[in-house]
């Protein structure tokens, strides 16, 4: 991921800021990770007033720059509620390396499939608490329903996974190891669905990038969500696939069969995925990040933002405000 992951905080030249959003954690116990959720502090504030000091900590720290940037468009809308000046906030997308492109368009080139026998699942990526993993399992084991579910992953929840499977019993679960660049971009191109879980307790402007190769290759993304959050967001306001509440997964392969009977329905998800994808194109994400840069150095650029009215967009959803 050119664009990275992890928390940047601040870039300073002379004496301009620019605070650039992502990710902030904070350890629990059991050494597990919970993302902050801006407009209220950090997650694991116990007691009302020590979040609302973090809240106003954060909220003096960050209005002390010029400019804000953010991967996540739900935060921008976050940030928009916490900002108490009209300091401009830069909706910066992330992209694809250029290997992980080079090899997208080499398997594209084979053209999109069409479900065809069992249901095939892919999870790919980080598996850790916030993904819910297990719990996704143990709820679809349930189903009488023939798919073929392969899981490739690692991280603090991998190991648990790992054990249900293997003492499940359950043949349509497989679960192996991390795939390299080249094998994860076959897996997801011979995939029906891109499985994307997300607990709720996940954070709210978590934007999980794992998305943005699954909609190159044109892969329907399956989100196993609640109503809110980027996650929800991203898929269901762009038609990227299907959004399937905790509560429901019981009746996801019931839905997922009636969109497997109309190939029009399918055939239009996977449409949606490749034009949002232009969204995310390396050439003009890099370019977004430029321009941001550009104000940041020149301080009569930075303060003709803050005075103009004029609303810019990055596209037709996600404001450069």
């Amino acid at each position: 991921d050119s664009h990275g992951g992890g928390q940047r905080g601040r870039l300073r030249s002379k004496n301009r800021y620019l605070v650039e959003f992502r990710r902030c954690r904070s350890r629990s116990d059991r050494g597990g990770g919970t993302d902050a959720v801006v407009v209220l502090g950090c997650k694991g504030a116990r007691s009302s007033w020590l979040a609302r000091l973090a809240s106003g900590v954060q909220k003096f720290v960050f209005n002390r720059a010029d400019v804000w940037s953010t991967i996540s468009p739900d935060m921008v809308r976050k940030l928009e509620t916490m900002r108490s000046s009209d300091v401009p906030i830069c909706f910066c997308p992330n992209w694809l390396t250029k290997s992980l492109y080079d090899e997208i368009l080499q398997v594209s080139a084979n053209g999109r499939r069409i479900p065809q026998g069992p249901t095939k699942f892919l999870y790919s990526g980080t598996i850790g608490n916030k993904q819910g993993l297990l719990q996704f399992c143990q709820s679809l084991s349930k189903s009488d329903s023939d798919f073929q579910f392969q899981i490739r992953g690692a991280g603090s929840a991998a190991e648990s996974v790992r054990r249900w499977v293997e003492s499940s019993g359950d043949r349509r679960f497989e679960f192996d190891g991390l795939l390299s660049q080249t094998e994860f971009v076959h897996a997801v191109h011979s995939a029906d669905w891109f499985v994307v879980p997300q607990k709720s307790s996940a954070g709210g402007a978590f934007f999980p990038s794992k998305l943005i190769p699954s909609m190159f290759i044109g892969t329907p993304i399956l989100a196993i969500s609640e109503n809110d959050g980027p996650l929800y967001h991203e898929v269901s306001e762009n038609g990227l696939g299907l959004v399937v509440p905790w509560s429901q997964v019981d009746r996801l392969m019931n839905e997922l069969d009636a969109i497997h009977r109309d190939p029009a329905r399918y055939t239009e998800l996977q449409t949606n995925c490749v034009r949002r994808a232009e969204a995310y194109e390396r050439e003009s994400a890099i370019d977004k990040f430029e321009s941001m840069l550009m104000q940041l150095s020149s301080p009569d650029k930075v303060q003709s933002e803050k005075k103009s009215s004029t609303e810019i967009r990055s596209d037709d959803r996600v404001p450069i405000a």
